[in-house]
């Protein structure tokens, strides 16, 4: 079914809606005389080339508009002598003026010239599954947006742990650092209180900010990390 260049200067295409509703009558007519169902009923008659059978009540639902609006379209696509009418009882059939014009490679009787496939019937589409597939649409963005979430929160606990870690580490080293330097204090007053006794003579030395003294036993036990010991012992 082609879209011709004049589409674009008439007046239809200035309204989206209105021009969608005009390509669905050209695309609903039958390519074929026939019987045909009318809307979604049971009620079937038979047209001819270019008609399309259907009741007012039916294109106000598919079309989601009021009534009166699509009788008034109808109306001026008649007045612009691109549509006949007729009725039958509730059943208005619809007659696109020119169709062949809008088919490829087909005559007035609606025979083929070429490839069956160029004229096949344009199937029902139910409106909800024009809502199913936005549904779908949405689902998939909701779960992206789950996924980054979740994505965002592993890495701020990954984050965490990771600082976590980092302070460990610190505080193990500060400790290490402590000890090491207790461990050098005891090991230079330990070999300084034996030069003490072997010369037999008082040896005051400082070591950091601290001063010790080998004749003061709390110095001594201070500097070699038993004060505790040697307090408990007097």
């Amino acid at each position: 079914m082609p879209v011709y260049e004049d589409d674009m200067t008439h007046w239809l295409w200035d309204n989206a809606q209105r021009y969608q509703w005009w390509l669905e009558i050209r695309f609903r007519a039958a390519k074929t005389p026939g019987m045909r169902y009318v809307g979604d009923t049971n009620i079937r008659i038979r047209v001819t080339y270019g008609e399309w059978p259907v009741t007012i009540a039916y294109l106000g639902t598919r079309w989601h508009a009021d009534e009166r609006a699509i009788v008034s379209f109808l109306e001026a696509l008649e007045e612009d002598g691109l549509i006949t009418r007729r009725k039958s009882g509730l059943i208005t059939i619809i007659l696109v003026c020119g169709f062949e014009k809008y088919c490829f490679n087909m005559e007035r009787d609606g025979s083929h010239e070429a490839k069956d496939n160029m004229t096949k019937e344009l199937p029902d589409i139910p409106q909800n599954s024009i809502q199913e597939d936005l549904q779908e649409e949405m689902d998939a963005e909701t779960q992206n947006e789950m996924i980054t979430e979740t994505a965002d929160q592993t890495l701020a606990y990954l984050d965490k742990r990771k600082n976590i870690k980092e302070l460990f580490i610190e505080s193990k080293r500060a400790h290490e650092e402590e000890f090491l330097e207790k461990l050098n204090k005891r090991v230079w007053g330990l070999l300084i209180k034996l030069k003490a006794e072997q010369e037999n003579v008082d040896i005051k030395f400082r070591i950091g900010d601290e001063q010790y003294d080998t004749a003061d036993p709390k110095s001594m036990a201070r500097c070699l990390g038993y004060a505790g010991k040697e307090d408990s012992s007097t």
